[in-house]
C-alpha cells in the first residue's frame, strides 16, 4: 500500500519511506529493490523482499514435496 509517500507491506507492515517522490518513481524504486506488486479484485497489494523470499520459498518447499 502506498501512504504519504511511504510504501507499506500488506504482509508483515514493512515500510519504505520517500522524501515527495512522484507515484510511478516509488514504484520503479521499490520494485527495483525487491517488492512485489500485485492487483486483486479488492485493489493493489504490495509485499516487502523479505515477504517475497518467503512466499518463494514456501512454493518451492510444496513443489519439491509433491511426489
Amino acid at each position: 500500500m502506498l501512504t504519504n509517500y511511504q510504501a507499506k507491506c500488506n504482509s508483515c507492515d514493512a515500510t519504505h519511506a520517500f522524501a515527495n517522490r512522484p507515484y510511478y518513481e516509488i514504484i520503479a524504486v521499490i520494485r527495483s529493490k525487491g517488492w512485489r506488486i500485485t492487483k486483486t479484485p479488492t485493489g493493489w497489494k504490495h509485499y516487502c523482499t523479505s515477504c517475497v523470499t518467503k512466499s518463494t520459498d514456501e512454493a518451492d518447499r510444496k513443489a519439491s514435496a509433491k511426489p
